[in-house]
Formats: C-alpha cells, sequence, structure tokens
C-alpha cells in the first residue's frame, strides 16, 4: 500500500481523514456552480410551491356573498364571511362582484358559487338552518396535514433525492477527476498516511455537503406542503449521496488516468438508475440497499437497518479500489 514517503510520525487516522476531509470540502464548495446545484433545486421547489400556495389560497379565501336580506347576512358576517345585501344576488354574482350569492328562485332558494371550500359551506348550513330542512352540513376541522398529500409528496421529494444521487456519482468521479489532473491529488499522497484515506476524505466531504443540502431541502418543502417521514428522508438522501459519490469515486479509481471522465461517470449514473427502479419495484429488498432506499421510500417503505452497513461496505469497496489504482 502506497503510504508516501516517511517524513516522520504519522498523524492519528482520525484525525488526518478530518482534516483532509475538510480541505476537500473547502475546495468543492469554492467552486460556485457547486454551490449553484445545491442550492437551487430546494429553492425553486419552495417558490413554485409558495406561489401555487399563494395563489390557490387567494382564491378560497374570498368571503364575498350576496343576500337578499339583512337578517341572514348578520348570521353569515358571524361566521366569518363578508355577506352583504344586494336587491338582485344573482346579478351580483353575474357581474363578479361577489363570489357566492343566495336567493330564492321559482323553485325554491338557490346558492351560486365559484368555488367549493369552508365559507360556501357554512353558507348552505345557514341556509339550511334558516329554512327548517331535515340536515345541514357540518364543516369538520381537519387535523394536521392532509393524508391525500402524502403520495405526491413522496414523489417530489423522490425526484429530489434522485437528483441528488446523481450528484454524488459526479462529485466522486469529476472530484477525483479534477484532482488527478490539477495535481492535488498527487501532493496529497505525498503525506505520510494510508492511501485509502484521501478516498475516504472525498466520500466524506461529498456525503457532508449532499446530506446537508438535502436535509435542508426536505424540511423545507416540509414547512410548506407537508413530508411524510423527513427525518427518514434525510437519512436515505444522505446515504444515498454518500452511495453516489462513493460509486462515482471507485468507478473513476478502477479506470485510471487512462480513461476520461465520460466512461466512469456514464456507468455510475446507469447504476444509480438501476438501483432505483430495483428499490421502487421490489421496496421490500430495496430498503435496505444503498440508493435503492429511495425508491423504496417513494412507495412508502421506510429504510432498514441494513441500508446503512451496504452504504458502507460500498464505501469500503470504493476505498479498496483506489488503494489498488496508487500501487
Amino acid at each position: 500500500m502506497n503510504t508516501g514517503p516517511n517524513t516522520g510520525a504519522s498523524p492519528p487516522l482520525a484525525k488526518a481523514w478530518a482534516l483532509l476531509t475538510v480541505s476537500v470540502l473547502t475546495r468543492t464548495l469554492r467552486e460556485g456552480l457547486v454551490l449553484r446545484a445545491l442550492i437551487w433545486p430546494a429553492l425553486i421547489i419552495a417558490l413554485t410551491l409558495l406561489v401555487s400556495a399563494t395563489f390557490v389560497a387567494g382564491l378560497y379565501a374570498s368571503k364575498s356573498a350576496a343576500v337578499p336580506d339583512e337578517a341572514f347576512a348578520e348570521v353569515l358576517v358571524a361566521k366569518g364571511l363578508d355577506a352583504r345585501v344586494y336587491a338582485d344576488p344573482e346579478a351580483a354574482f353575474v357581474a363578479g362582484e361577489v363570489d357566492r350569492a343566495a336567493f330564492e328562485g321559482p323553485e325554491g332558494w338557490v346558492i351560486l358559487a365559484r368555488f367549493d371550500g369552508a365559507y360556501t359551506m357554512a353558507m348552505e348550513s345557514e341556509l339550511r338552518a334558516r329554512l327548517g330542512a331535515a340536515w345541514r352540513p357540518m364543516l369538520i376541522p381537519r387535523a394536521g396535514r392532509n393524508a391525500a398529500l402524502g403520495p405526491t409528496t413522496r414523489l417530489l421529494v423522490g425526484l429530489l433525492a434522485v437528483l441528488f444521487v446523481l450528484y454524488g456519482v459526479v462529485f466522486g468521479a469529476g472530484g477525483l477527476s479534477r484532482d488527478q489532473q490539477d495535481g492535488s491529488l498527487d501532493a496529497e499522497r505525498a503525506l505520510p498516511v494510508p492511501s485509502w484515506i484521501h478516498a475516504a476524505s472525498r466520500m466524506g466531504a461529498a456525503g457532508l455537503a449532499l446530506s446537508v443540502a438535502f436535509a435542508a431541502s426536505v424540511w423545507l418543502i416540509h414547512t410548506i406542503l407537508g413530508v411524510s417521514a423527513p427525518w427518514a428522508w434525510s437519512v436515505v438522501g444522505g446515504l444515498s449521496g454518500l452511495g453516489g459519490a462513493a460509486m462515482g469515486l471507485g468507478l473513476m479509481a478502477r479506470a485510471g488516468r487512462a480513461e476520461s471522465l465520460s466512461g466512469p461517470l456514464s456507468r455510475g449514473l446507469v447504476a444509480v438508475t438501476g438501483l432505483m427502479a430495483l428499490g421502487y419495484s421490489a421496496p421490500a429488498l430495496g430498503r435496505h440497499l444503498p440508493i435503492a432506499s429511495v425508491g423504496a421510500l417513494v412507495r412508502g417503505d421506510l429504510p432498514g437497518v441494513g441500508a446503512v452497513f451496504t452504504t458502507l461496505l460500498v464505501c469500503g469497496l470504493a476505498a479498496w479500489m483506489f488503494d489498488r489504482s496508487a500501487r
């Protein structure tokens, strides 16, 4: 194993790994393209959700209503509606002056509304109570997040996780290729530490950057829309990003300097796609595997403990391939 020249006592491996990890992470984050890649996806999703939610809330929060008499208007005002008396409520509704109208037609009372919602239901309930109807709708307050959004948010966060796993492959393969070309790796190999430490530091830097950025993205989306099992998503995303970085680095190390970046990178992206498909099609198995656990979590299967060990196994294999390439 290549440990570099013996220039004195070797530093503790944990300290050497930590210092090299910080060095690699600092160099990586200095590149504006990397920072934008980590930050912009979550910001774009959050901005889109905020704009959509604001637009929808603006529609459904409208309280305007037209009624034919003052007594009915007072009852609706007590329920939170902006009810006003109109000589012809139907005409006010058609003209767009209000979003709801109640009036007595030839065949009985009629309610017109541009959209459903709590205020429209409250208006119908009060009208039925006024007429002495046999039944009236009752609005039950919703407890917590809307469970119907669960599959949608899982798919949304899953797509974001796929992007970060692909980032991991690019970080692993591209970072090693960059350091080989600019001489950074040769300079590091002169240090009196085992060769595999250099691989571990690169995987650690990529895993740390991807884990923090992805977890921040998940919790940002959770704050706006609500994500089922955000902690599980944060763990799975971090592990999968680390697994992707290990895969990219191992494939690049195996290819050596004789092959360009495109070859290892394409093989890594194909492997990631295959693991994602495996996790989605067989979640009971995928929840225990690196990267495949993302596909399993999209289906609703929480990650197993095996996902941690298999990810560490992939990292160990990548470090071994890197060490062999240094001989």
